[in-house]
């Protein structure tokens, strides 16, 4: 329920949490701290049917695929439930902006 409605909170200002979750994808080496953005942009699409294309835009997809190659087995499992959460479709929402 957090997530759902803090949705528009991390879009405000130009996605500037995503833009951070970005930065810390990048530069971080802290297997928890990049455990925890993996698991945050899983969250963001899951809660939020737009969340997968502001994804998409800004990179991010592309940061947690990488996260694969990790060392770390938090930090794999993370990316690897953010990536599911990324390719799944949400067909509720696909049926109301279809009908």
């Amino acid at each position: 329920k957090q997530w759902y409605q803090r949705r528009v909170a991390i879009t405000a200002g130009d996605h500037e949490v995503l833009r951070m979750i970005r930065i810390l994808l990048k530069d971080e080496q802290d297997p928890t701290t990049l455990a925890v953005c993996a698991h945050d942009v899983g969250e963001y699409v899951r809660h939020y049917p737009v969340g997968k294309y502001n994804v998409e835009k800004l990179g991010l997809k592309e940061r947690v695929v990488c996260l694969l190659d990790n060392d770390d087995p938090k930090v794999k499992s993370a990316a690897l439930l953010a990536l599911q959460k990324l390719m799944l479709n949400n067909w509720e929402f696909m049926a109301k902006t279809n009908a």
